[in-house]
């Protein structure tokens, strides 16, 4: 269930997730906020987190296969690396044809999230035109579900996809309808449920989200795709930079010298780092963000603990304030 859910210094209140008739009007620029969210210890959550309203709303990892773009001509399609979900194109588009995994070669997303670079690639163009290539996607060992499943985009147009999925022997062949949605930039397909219902908030509710993603160390041989948890910008108007300035040395005037990027992974996972000989993870306290937010406000935000109260990790806190 999603939930909205505000969290101060000073004491935990719940608030409604529902917008309120009137335009919410932000507080003038004060005191700064300490929020701590919660992952779990098995980083299961998605914790999508609002800078203006301080809410966040909590979504199941494992609830997702792809995620597929809702703007007017988008067509592509990321897959939930997180799960250690994997696509491989297999060069033909016979969908009943008989697929060997032995044979699949392994892709997987860039961790920035650059649609023009995802595992998927062009299954179809900005006009529409599809390539009808069969995928197979490996869900990964610990899922629930089949892990194997063939994939095939069938139509893409300005409101919908449709897709055609089966598990590997043929059986439990259907074809998915999926909806563009856009109030979001992304709408997320289980290849079992079909279309998740509201499970990215409409893009002027978020500015980032802590997730288990998988990052790729292309630099080591052989090729290592690697989980890790960190922080996605919002793709809809976040920018980000970050600096090692005092992070009460930061103001509006050091903000409007910076360089800012819209690179969905900028901030990333090594704002914390594991240290061996305390078997714990350390935060980088020193490096400060700078994030531009969906509406526009700057804020300064640096990352203060990765564990709760009862010291178990997967519950970063964090301190921010509006510039």
């Amino acid at each position: 269930m999603k939930k909205g859910i505000w969290i101060a210094v000073l004491g935990l209140v719940f608030a409604s997730c529902e917008k309120e008739e009137k335009p919410y009007q932000l507080p003038p620029a004060g005191d700064a906020v300490v929020q701590q969210v919660n992952m779990g210890e098995d980083y299961s959550k998605v914790i999508f987190y609002d800078l203006d309203n301080e809410n966040f709303y909590i979504e199941e990892l494992a609830q997702w296969d792809l995620a597929l773009e809702c703007a007017e001509k988008g067509v592509h399609a990321l897959m939930n690396g997180g799960t250690g979900t994997q696509v491989a194109a297999m060069g033909d588009t016979n969908f009943t044809a008989l697929y060997d995994v032995m044979k699949a070669e392994w892709r997987w997303d860039p961790p920035s999230f650059n649609v023009d670079s995802t595992a998927v690639g062009e299954w179809a163009d900005s006009n529409f035109t599809l390539s009808r290539e069969v995928y197979l996607l490996d869900r990964g060992e610990n899922t629930s579900e089949e892990q194997y499943k063939k994939l095939q985009l069938v139509e893409v147009s300005e409101t919908h996809y449709l897709l055609r999925t089966a598990n590997l022997d043929g059986s439990h062949d259907r074809y998915i309808r999926v909806e563009k949605d856009p109030k979001t930039s992304f709408v997320n397909v289980n290849l079992d449920k079909g279309q998740l219902e509201k499970y990215e908030p409409a893009k002027e509710e978020w500015d980032f989200m802590f997730v288990r993603y998988r990052y790729v160390y292309y630099d080591m041989e052989p090729i290592v795709p690697y989980e890790v948890n960190g922080v996605i910008l919002n793709p809809y108007r976040t920018s980000v930079a970050d600096t090692r300035m005092a992070f009460d040395s930061v103001t509006r005037g050091v903000a409007d010298t910076m360089t800012f990027s819209s690179r969905r992974d900028y901030i990333g996972f090594d704002w914390k780092y594991y240290s061996f000989d305390k078997e714990a993870y350390i935060t980088d306290t020193k490096r400060v963000f700078v994030i531009r937010s969906h509406s526009g406000y700057y804020y300064k935000l640096r990352f203060i603990d990765f564990y709760d109260a009862q010291g178990v990790k997967g519950a970063p806190t964090f301190e921010f304030k509006r510039l």
